[in-house]
Order: C-alpha cells, then sequence, then structure tokens
C-alpha cells in the first residue's frame, strides 16, 4: 500500500494539515480512518504494519499484553506531541532494519521480509 505509506509521510510534514497538531493519538485515529475506509474499498480485510508491533514491543522489551504499537510508544514518551515523533523515528528504523523503502502493509501480495 503505496498510498497509505505516502500519505503517512504527508501527515508527518504536515501534521496541521491532516491532523491538527503532532499528536499519536490523532494520528492514531487518521490512520485507523484511512486503513478502515481502504479495506472496505478494497474488501482486503485487516490492514496493519506486518511485523511493527513486534518491533516495538522488543525493542521497548514491552511483552505485548494486548497493547498496540501506538500504546507502547504513548506510553514511553513523555507527551503526545513526543510520541508523534517517536513514531516515525521508530518507523524509519524498522524499514532501515528490514531493508526497505517503505512497509507494505498487510494486504501486499509481495511481503516477504
Amino acid at each position: 500500500m503505496q498510498i497509505i505509506w505516502d500519505l503517512l509521510m504527508d501527515v508527518r510534514s504536515e501534521p496541521k494539515k491532516y491532523i491538527d497538531s503532532p499528536s499519536l493519538e490523532n494520528l492514531f485515529a487518521f490512520l485507523s480512518g484511512i486503513i478502515v475506509y481502504h479495506s472496505y474499498l478494497k474488501d482486503t480485510g485487516v490492514v496493519s504494519l506486518p511485523g511493527f508491533r513486534e518491533y516495538i514491543c522488543t525493542k521497548y522489551k514491552d511483552p505485548g499484553l494486548g497493547f498496540g504499537y501506538m500504546h507502547i510508544i504513548r506510553m514511553n514518551s513523555d507527551n503526545d506531541e513526543e510520541a508523534f515523533y517517536r513514531f516515525y523515528e521508530l518507523l524509519e528504523e524498522f524499514v532501515k532494519l528490514k531493508g526497505l523503502e517503505y512497509i507494505p502493509f498487510k494486504s501486499d501480495e509481495n511481503f516477504e521480509k
């Protein structure tokens, strides 16, 4: 889903244009809406960032206990704005670790890494 990746990068560049302020909570709500809408249009089921949650759990030595990556990042940040920027830092680290240019979302057929 290159389009979702591109949109995430646009939000990073201009958060006020899309989500009012650099806020992880706002980003999560925005991204959730985009993913649900895309899944509805394409009938792909759930769309996610494959492997990213596990990466976050490992990075923060978090057992996962049912929390999503957004919650884990927020709990390891001083405030919501810091968590917003930390999300993007972690996303970049994850992409580099996987040797990718962007994260292919779960419904991409060619995701193997």
